[in-house]
């Protein structure tokens, strides 16, 4: 493992497991492990098609929402999900421009990784592949 100053930094495996009651005082006890005061804000960044519709991760799936259903009990709410209304606002229904469409709109002409890099390393940022 590398820290964002370059270093190599001994990976340990440490399994700790502080017990904690709901008195502030056994927040006291607790230390934080060596390797956590190098430690350094991190990023994950995930770029595809979805970034076509800007409506997040989850929009090839909930696109096809017309009616959500309740995770708790498993039936619908009766309801459609916002990236179903947003889909059919912007693209038409799924069944006629689904998600296979999105994927070729989907394009790098603005790419600049370098950049990204500059940006992240200014703002002493961490990432961890």
């Amino acid at each position: 493992m590398i820290s964002c100053t370059g270093k190599q930094v001994k990976s340990v495996q440490q399994e700790v497991f502080p017990s904690f009651t709901s008195d502030s005082g056994s927040f006291k006890q607790y230390q934080h492990p060596e390797w956590f005061r190098d430690a350094k804000f991190g990023i994950w960044a995930h770029w595809g098609p979805q970034a076509v519709p800007r409506q997040g991760d989850w929009y090839a799936r909930k696109m096809y929402e017309s009616d959500i259903i309740d995770r708790n009990t498993n039936k619908p709410i009766g309801k459609p999900s916002p990236d179903y209304l947003y889909h059919l606002e912007h693209y038409g229904h799924p069944s006629k421009f689904g998600y296979k469409d999105i994927i070729p709109l989907w394009k790098a002409e603005r790419w600049d990784p370098e950049k990204l890099m500059a940006l992240y390393k200014k703002l002493v940022l961490h990432i961890i592949t």
